[in-house]
């Protein structure tokens, strides 16, 4: 049977200034209060959009009537998961899918890329040749039964495909996690726990990503 053996946070740190989409107001990390100026307390203000670093989104975002983020049960986003390494591929296709060595069984999949280099040589820099998916992929997640997938850059999507991707994924209502930081993981079966706030009516909100991989 198998087991817990170690815990991986593959959750984006939000600083200031880091990369972010195109036409997003970025993130803004700001002293609010300090008590080494005076004040009786610590305190800090975030200004940010609900898809910056990490963060799960739902068929509102790319759907007039699709459903929200905080109408998905917590079961969504918490069980088994697989990660996939899909090596150097410029664009996760269909055929790239067909290699990974996906199991049959994966509901929650989250896919490692050469992204992991763009964000250690470029975190203040958005890039638009990172990997994404294009439809044949996003058509592929659906027909094998996914219900999550994340991948480790801004968008799931390669750019350029943006619509189409999300359109695709969410009509099938699988939920997409992007911004993951997966440097750290090996492929393999993992227990995922990636919980999004819970923002009422939201399209999309920040996450805090956890895997704790399992072992046979």
């Amino acid at each position: 049977m198998d087991h817990e053996s170690s815990t991986i946070d593959v959750t984006m740190p939000l600083a200031s200034g880091m990369a972010c989409w195109p036409g997003s107001p970025g993130v803004t990390i700001a002293a609010r209060k300090r008590m080494d100026r005076g004040d009786s307390t610590n305190e800090t203000l975030l200004t940010m959009d609900v898809h910056t670093g990490t963060h799960v989104e739902a068929p509102l975002h790319f759907l007039a009537g699709g459903a929200p983020l905080d109408a998905y049960p917590l079961d969504r986003f918490i069980g088994a998961a697989y990660v996939a390494d899909v090596g150097a591929a410029s664009v996760v296709t269909a055929a790239v899918l067909d290699t990974a060595s996906i199991p049959r069984d994966t509901v929650r999949l989250l896919i490692k890329t050469y992204n992991t280099r763009l964000w250690r040589e470029h975190p203040n820099a958005f890039r638009e040749d990172f990997v994404g998916l294009d439809v044949s992929g996003a058509e592929w997640i659906v027909e094998h039964g996914v219900a999550l997938v994340g991948l480790d850059y801004l968008s799931i999507a390669a750019f350029g495909h943006a619509a189409s991707v999300h359109k695709v994924l969410s009509a099938a209502d699988v939920l997409i996690v992007e911004g993951l930081a997966l440097g750290s993981v090996s492929p393999g079966r993992y227990h995922a726990t990636i919980l999004p706030l819970r923002i009422a009516g939201a399209e999309s909100a920040p996450a805090r990503a956890v895997l704790r991989a399992l072992r046979e």
